[in-house]
């Protein structure tokens, strides 16, 4: 499911990152509470498209949350499929920012809103600015009542340390390091890419 889109114009995207979802593929209430804001934003705002992300992470079920999150937009919503954009490679944070800079390369992209988990918004921006260098970026945290913030400040320091000399503007370069240094995406944890 990927929408059509005009790249003649410059376009607005909404990015709802994915949290969890159980084996029946229903959306934990993290992650609804995160595609309800973001539709918030795309509606309040007028953007062009909301783009969901994530891959097939439960051994329990073949489906993709970021299809999952799309479907769940649609149903209880009503905006049509042709404003939605999936992407399903990505296996975190890192990877959100890397595949859907991909997969938007031919689109003339003006702004960008990432809607996340409030605990997450400080790594969130940091990944993303540094992906998207040249395009306004703004992300907004659903509100939560998670502890994860001294997780999130390791997982800033290794975002950091992993991708310090990279060229981080070049895809080659991006994906050579995920395959060679990232435990998600070179074998470590998950199979390799």
């Amino acid at each position: 499911m990927i929408a059509l889109f005009n790249s003649m114009r410059s376009s607005k995207v909404v990015i709802v990152l994915a949290h969890l979802m159980n084996k029946s593929a229903i959306l934990n209430l993290e992650s609804k509470k995160r595609i309800e804001l973001a539709v918030s934003l795309f509606r309040e705002k007028k953007y062009d498209f909301i783009i969901t992300t994530g891959w097939n992470y439960r051994k329990d079920t073949q489906e993709k949350i970021g299809n999952i999150q799309a479907l769940h937009i649609i149903k209880n919503y009503d905006i049509p499929k042709e404003k939605i954009i999936v992407d399903t490679n990505a296996r975190d944070t890192v990877g959100d920012a890397y595949f859907i800079r991909k997969k938007l390369n031919k689109l003339m992209i003006s702004n960008i809103i990432v809607v996340t988990s409030d605990y997450h918004v400080k790594r969130t921006k940091l990944i993303f600015k540094s992906f998207f260098n040249n395009i306004n970026i703004r992300v907004y945290g659903c509100k939560t009542n998670s502890k994860h913030l001294s997780k999130e400040e390791s997982s800033i320091k290794a975002f950091i340390k992993t991708f310090e000399k990279v060229n981080i503007q070049s895809d080659g370069d991006v994906y050579k390091k995920l395959r060679q240094g990232h435990p998600f995406y070179n074998g470590d944890i998950y199979e390799k890419i």
